[in-house]
């Protein structure tokens, strides 16, 4: 079993994803996203390592978003993801045995599923095959 000390040396590469998702007049998840990433700057973390997206969002901004994390990846040659969400949430499903967690981008109700994506989609765009470690923070 990994200690997770071994997983936060400075030699070890993490690429950290920000995002932060308000519905209109939402303010606070601005101010977490902001919080964040300047934590992650002063405990030293380059900018290269630091990727973020924020305001209204949709399935395929937070799509374009994930694919060039994964870009990101393999440009690091790491393959260690610290992921944190501040957003709205969301489940499907009738009972807790299909129930699917995920992220509610937009409050919109001419599209509603526009603005919701699984976190299961979400890590199928991420590949999780490829990432050793992913701590996810998601603040719903």
């Amino acid at each position: 079993m990994r200690n997770i000390k071994d997983t936060c040396k400075p030699e070890i590469r993490w690429l950290n994803l920000l995002i932060a998702a308000p519905w209109e007049k939402d303010t606070a998840m601005l101010n977490d996203l902001a919080a964040m990433d300047k934590t992650l700057r002063l405990r030293g973390i380059p900018d290269e390592q630091i990727l973020s997206i924020q305001g209204t969002l949709n399935r395929e901004l937070l799509f374009s978003f994930l694919n060039k994390a994964r870009q990101r990846i393999a440009e690091l040659n790491s393959n260690n993801i610290f992921l944190y969400y501040s957003g709205h949430g969301f489940f499907s499903g009738t009972n807790t045995s299909n129930a699917r967690p995920g992220l509610w981008l937009a409050h919109d109700t001419q599209n509603e599923t526009d603005g919701m994506v699984s976190w299961d989609e979400v890590f199928s765009v991420l590949d999780l095959d490829i990432i050793s470690n992913l701590v996810l923070l998601p603040e719903c």
